[in-house]
């Protein structure tokens, strides 16, 4: 074959991330093909030479810096092949009703190889194969690459961009990326080892990565300005060290965080494990200023891909079918999430489609619609919630019209987004509203534990001692007979109290195959909406605190006013179980490892 380019003209958008090859050699050769480009300063090419991970020559990414034109040059044994590439802005979108609405797959895999070895001599189950089943089954608008960076050299993560581009024209959309690890091992005040972090999903970069610290894989992405990541089940039972992995957002509140993240991942629409408290880290987030949005996505691992893998998809909302177009909304968060995929949502607050920006007014003038995308009447929404700051209900409609207007009042808002269920507790997310409330980083007074030496505790409804659950050892673990719980806690004298924090149950994935169950038969019993009142005697209680536990991976504290109290009643209100809105999950009894109070430490 005659050598020659892959592409001899490239003309896209600033930030558009594109291969180039040279063709009529074996494929990842190391001939010593030399590349350059004319103006840098337009175009940054990532070439392979020389790399100990992955050492070719004949393909290069190309990073489209800023608008104008130039040429890159491949010069081999005396020949010179040149592709000019013209750089054009990007078009940038504004939400509103002429949007079109896409599907497809935020999370997926070629192989369900997890061995780097293994992985680099498979004979079948390459992006070519993922692209070929989705382009002809025909069913989703988009789908992504996103096999796991331990196992891609960088001819494989190369391998992505260049089938994707061999297979075109295509009707569908494809970005190619991978899902990186981040091992950030912290211990706890009782010993026990965490991940604070979990599996990244990247895309739009010239590399993939994984990495022991936020410091090591931002240096991994500096030569990839427009890189984008998501957070994929980002509260699941972690493999190498025993708990639910959790993504601290206290310690990743900062811009270099949030200029990265654009989505967090709902699940797949199943009642596999991970899905039961995924949707926490949502509210989570928002809580602290990051601009995402919710996905789904089937993290399928080659068996099988396509529309019917799993059920649950993410809608991108775009005024065409192009790359381009979808990049723009991930960026400004026009999309969403829906665990059937048949739920189509339109919704504006004060005028403005959602996902925008509002003017905090205070007052919130809301207009929703919802239809579908194939008529399925058993997905229709038949209720809604409004939620905002803290994961908060603002608003429930357990009848829902598929065209509703309504008003809240909500001074101290700083988000909104919907959920929708169906008949069968069935979740869609929307996209958010941002209130233009500005968010203020708390500066927050260290604390201190309060002495738990005769401590007791009962629960209320039930009788039941409750003193595993103040022991000061969190393997103990209280279960309740009931759905719900009023934990009645004498704190033995009266003392300050600014604070509460509950420590989740502590498991294993081999403690979950050894009993024989799934993962989420734990996950239900978590506790959820909690109401907290102080009592200095006993009898007259005022409620300092309410809200949803929202993350199960560590400690997670609660702050109120400082109070004189005795007495302290932790009423459970709900359980993930229940919250979650499938019915076989709505009977779970709580379990609760350790409760403890804090005040203001004096050091």
């Amino acid at each position: 074959m005659e050598r020659k380019l892959s592409r001899e003209f490239i003309s896209s958008y600033q930030e558009d991330v594109l291969p180039l090859r040279l063709l009529g050699g074996t494929p990842y050769s190391t001939e010593e093909i030399r590349w350059t480009c004319e103006n840098e300063d337009l175009v940054q090419i990532t070439s392979f030479a020389g790399d100990e991970y992955g050492d070719f020559t004949d393909g290069i990414l190309l990073t489209l810096l800023a608008v104008g034109e130039t040429e890159v040059h491949a010069d081999f044994e005396g020949k010179r092949y040149s592709c000019k590439v013209e750089v054009r802005e990007r078009r940038h979108f504004e939400s509103g009703r002429d949007m079109f609405y896409f599907i497809g797959d935020m999370h997926d895999h070629t192989c369900s190889i997890h061995k780097l070895d293994a992985f680099s001599v498979r004979t079948e189950r390459f992006p070519i194969d993922y692209v070929n089943y989705i382009r002809d089954e025909g069913l989703m608008d988009f789908g992504v690459i996103s096999d796991h960076a331990s196992c891609l050299t960088k001819t494989e993560f190369f391998r992505g961009y260049a089938e994707v581009e061999e297979a075109g024209p295509l009707n569908q959309v494809y970005f190619c990326g991978a899902e990186g690890q981040l091992t950030i091992r912290m211990t706890d005040r009782y010993g026990a080892e965490h991940m604070n972090g979990g599996e990244v999903l990247m895309f739009n970069a010239d590399t993939c990565a994984s990495a022991r610290s936020w410091e090591e894989m931002f240096q991994k992405f500096s030569r990839s300005p427009y890189a984008f990541f998501g957070f994929p089940h980002p509260q699941i039972v972690g493999h190498s060290v025993p708990g639910v992995w959790d993504f601290n957002f206290d310690l990743i509140d900062t811009d270099q965080h949030k200029k990265l993240f654009r989505f967090v991942e709902m699940g797949d629409g199943s009642n596999r494990s991970a899905n039961i408290v995924q949707e926490y880290v949502y509210s989570v987030a928002l809580d602290h200023g990051f601009r995402v949005s919710p996905t789904c996505a089937s993290d399928s691992h080659g068996k099988k891909y396509g529309f019917y893998r799993f059920p649950g998809k993410t809608i991108i909302m775009a005024p065409e079918r192009s790359k381009e177009a979808f990049y723009d909304a991930i960026l400004n968060n026009r999309m969403y999430a829906s665990t059937t995929g048949n739920v189509k949502v339109y919704y504006s607050v004060n005028g403005k489609a959602a996902p925008c920006t509002l003017q905090d007014e205070g007052e919130y003038r809301f207009h929703v619609e919802t239809g579908f995308f194939r008529f399925d009447e058993s997905t229709a929404p038949k209720r809604m919630q409004v939620i905002s700051d803290g994961g908060r209900t603002l608003l429930e409609m357990d009848s829902l019209p598929s065209s509703v207007d309504f008003t809240l009042y909500a001074p101290d808002a700083h988000y909104f987004y919907l959920i929708f269920i169906d008949e069968e507790g069935r979740k869609t997310w929307s996209c958010p509203v941002w209130t233009g409330k500005a968010f203020e980083k708390k500066i927050e007074a260290p604390l201190s534990p309060l002495p738990k030496l005769g401590v007791k505790a009962k629960d209320e409804i039930s009788g039941k001692d409750a003193s595993e659950l103040i022991c000061d050892d969190p393997t103990r673990l209280w279960f309740s007979e009931e759905t719900t719980a009023s934990l009645l806690i004498d704190l033995k004298k009266q003392q300050d109290v600014c604070a509460f924090s509950h420590y989740p149950r502590f498991f294993s994935n081999a403690e979950t195959r050894a009993a024989g169950i799934e993962n989420h038969q734990i996950f239900k019993q978590f506790p959820c909406r909690y109401r907290l009142s102080l009592s200095r005697d006993g009898k007259d209680f005022s409620v300092v605190s309410s809200g949803m536990f929202r993350r199960f991976g560590q400690e997670e504290f609660f702050r109120f006013p400082k109070t004189r109290a005795r007495y302290a009643r932790l009423e459970i209100l709900s359980t993930v179980g229940k919250n979650y809105c499938r019915k076989e999950f709505e009977d779970a009894t709580i379990c609760l490892a350790e409760i403890t109070f804090w005040n203001e430490s004096k050091k």
